[in-house]
């Protein structure tokens, strides 16, 4: 018997005493509420343990973490914590000594401190008694958690997405609170400091002010209590905030500074607390990125060939030759293009067909498949098309000809579009994936900051790398995740760690490197700049146990795209000046010229602005020496008109003056002129004032300037 009846001796009420002490009704309620809040929730009212207590302490724990607070500090904290709260809850808090208490702990204590003391006793007898009711419950739980489970699979990346999104929101509007805070102060504190030496502070009573300096000194005041609320000891008689601002023995902005530190310390521990998690979704914007990119390399670069060959037969026509066994055409089902191409070639084929009278047809004594057939791997995909038109006449093959280019015309349009439309889409789950990595990068930099790992560096080492992590690309998505699913530790273990393990030594030369490294342009492609790029890197990269190249990239010193550009403008400048030869094979090769351009080119066409002046210079040119030449003339005019960041010729003083002498002499003379005929020995003679006078100085002082 699951229930028994029991008669309320002051009422007569008859009442229905199931498990644990629970009514018919209060079960019925209970298990309605089972799907909101848990099986053992709903039935056994856990919720003993002070969860808004539990989430004051862990508030002001955090702020003491953050702040470097002693133990004896921490536990100040817990004792505030501990009083006004129920035993459950202080012996929870009693138990951490100082530390933040967990999600699995709060969890693990509200069960002990209910579940244990009111159904250990009964458990037993609860099962012999209602088995098969507790069995049909927990049937009926585990389908709700298996429907759960895989309903949270299907939407993994979608809900991973919306998590991160909240988490990058929540990182931004306190970054965004911490930079109007500094603006605050940036704007704002000297200034108080300033006024504030005319007011009582402990009472906001103007002491020496005007009263335009005592409405500004409130209006400031009113600022910095709305932007520092924690600065706020009481009201005055006005209602004006009173701050313990400017009252610890330091001014008012030392003060300020000291509090936006510690906003952005425990910003950055906050950020770190949710690092792995936000890492979660942006994982899934780089694997579609990814993804994408290798379609777009591969079968998108693939259709846009065949596109190509399209597009050639649509304007140009195709050649049958009219032999047996002509290879026409040869693709893979894996490419859209090829499949519409071989689908408009069988089209084709019919309509040629039915083009023949049926006398004709006869006469030929096969089937249209027989004049296009395919050969196709089933493994691979990929097909070969044959025509075999030696029975056509050539009137006939002309015929063909035309219909396929009618017919490939009539598809590439289409396909285009197709081939453009894909193109489109794929690149929007790139620039996805490249954003969200964008919008990482920070958060993972801020949280490193938090880090003692990171704060143990050396200023100049967390400087960086700092630099070294926001220059890593989303590449790295998938080095981190392997690694662990926490994002900075791949940055510890492979970067923080193997700087903090370097001898003072090293640690000098690293410095030292990097200092020399980030002087030198990156584009500059002169041969003397890129060796001693590519010497620094390599002592980085040795320093630290890295690849070069991974150290390249990091720091933005990847020239490969600019490298390419720079090899084809070289190419094309000793083409046209006769700087090649070729091999017995017919391969170009470096002859005498080439070489002198080479040279040439190593050290005074470095940058593409360059090479870009170097083609406009050069062209119609076809003799080297002479090419040199003009590009040397023309680059010596460039640099000497060239402005600098001002706008203003970088002139010596010296030269500056010269020229002022040689552009305003003109116009002095004329003034020397005017003023002795209107200044005469006999004083002021306004009648020889001549407005053509006055003129001719305006417009000689006009063309000086």
């Amino acid at each position: 018997m699951i229930f028994r009846t029991i008669t309320n001796e002051s009422t007569g009420a008859i009442k229905s005493i199931g498990l644990f002490g629970k009514t018919i009704d209060e079960i019925r309620k209970s298990l309605s509420s089972v799907k909101t809040n848990g099986l053992f929730n709903s039935l056994f009212n856990i919720s003993t343990i002070d969860e808004v207590a539990i989430a004051n302490y862990n508030r002001e724990i955090e702020k003491a973490i953050v702040n470097g607070a002693t133990m004896a500090e921490k536990q100040q904290i817990m004792k505030t914590a501990m009083e006004g709260t129920n035993k459950a809850t202080a012996q929870l808090i009693g138990s951490t000594k100082g530390a933040i208490i967990e999600t699995d702990a709060l969890t693990a204590a509200q069960y002990s401190s209910t579940l244990a003391a009111r159904a250990q006793a009964i458990a037993l007898k609860a099962l012999s008694i209602a088995g098969n009711m507790i069995l049909f419950t927990i049937i009926a739980k585990g389908i709700q958690l298996a429907t759960t489970a895989i309903d949270n699979w299907i939407h993994r990346v979608e809900k991973a997405r919306e998590r991160t999104d909240e988490l990058f929101a929540e990182f931004k509007s306190m970054n965004d609170t911490l930079a109007d805070h500094k603006k605050t102060v940036s704007e704002l504190a000297n200034r108080y400091d300033e006024l504030s030496k005319g007011v009582n502070l402990s009472t906001n009573k103007n002491v020496s002010l005007s009263t335009e300096e005592y409405e500004e000194f409130l209006d400031i005041n009113e600022q910095m209590a709305q932007s520092f609320p924690e600065l706020a000891k009481g009201i005055d008689e006005n209602g004006n905030s009173i701050l313990t601002l400017g009252t610890k023995g330091i001014t008012a902005k030392e003060q300020l500074e000291e509090l936006l530190q510690t906003e952005e310390d425990l910003n950055n521990f906050r950020i770190a607390q949710g690092l792995e998690e936000a890492f979660k979704g942006v994982y899934t914007y780089v694997e579609d990125a990814n993804e994408a990119t290798e379609k777009l390399n591969g079968t998108i670069s693939d259709s846009n060939e065949a596109m190509s060959k399209l597009q050639d037969i649509a304007e140009n026509g195709i050649k049958l030759s009219g032999d047996n066994g002509q290879l026409i055409f040869a693709g893979n089902t894996n490419n859209q293009v090829e499949i519409d191409y071989m689908n408009s070639l069988t089209q084709s084929i019919n309509e040629f067909w039915k083009s023949l009278d049926g006398s004709r047809r006869v006469e030929l004594g096969v089937d249209p498949s027989y004049l296009f057939t395919q050969q196709f791997d089933e493994y691979t995909g990929a097909f070969e098309i044959y025509a075999n038109l030696y029975q056509l006449t050539p009137e006939e093959i002309t015929t063909l000809e035309n219909i396929i280019q009618d017919n490939v015309g009539d598809a590439s349009g289409a396909l285009l579009d197709s081939i453009s439309d894909q193109s489109q889409e794929l690149q929007e789950q790139i620039n996805k994936g490249e954003n969200a990595w964008r919008d990482f990068i920070p958060n993972l930099v801020s949280g490193m900051k938090s880090k003692q790992t990171f704060k143990d560096l050396d200023s100049d080492l967390q400087d960086i790398a700092v630099q070294i992590v926001e220059g890593l690309d989303y590449s790295y998505a998938f080095a981190m995740k392997e690694y662990d699913p926490d994002p900075y530790a791949y940055i510890r273990d492979k970067f923080i760690v193997p700087m903090s393990k370097l001898s003072d030594d090293d640690k000098q030369k690293l410095q030292s490197s990097f200092e020399e490294l980030l002087k030198l342009d990156a584009d500059n492609l002169a041969q003397s700049n890129q060796a001693e790029i590519e010497k620094l890197i390599t002592t980085i990269a040795d320093l630290l146990n890295k690849d070069p190249l991974e150290i390249r990239i990091a720091l933005g010193f990847d020239t490969e795209d600019v490298q390419k550009k720079y090899n084809e403008a070289l190419k094309q400048a000793k083409r046209q000046l006769g700087g090649y030869g070729h091999d017995d094979k017919g391969f170009e090769v470096n002859n005498a010229v080439g070489n002198q351009i080479d040279s040439f080119w190593s050290e005074n066409v470095v940058t593409e602005e360059d090479w870009t002046l170097w083609q406009k210079v050069t062209a119609g040119i076809d003799n080297a020496t002479d090419a040199m030449e003009a590009y040397t003339e023309a680059k010596k005019n460039a640099n000497s008109v060239k402005p600098n960041e001002t706008g203003i010729s970088p002139l010596s003083i010296s030269q500056t003056i010269d020229q002022l002498n040689t552009q305003l002499k003109p116009a002095f003379d004329s003034l020397q002129s005017a003023y002795q005929d209107i200044f005469t020995d006999d004083g002021f003679t306004p009648e020889n004032v001549d407005l053509s006078m006055l003129d001719s100085i305006k417009y000689i002082i006009k063309v000086s300037v």
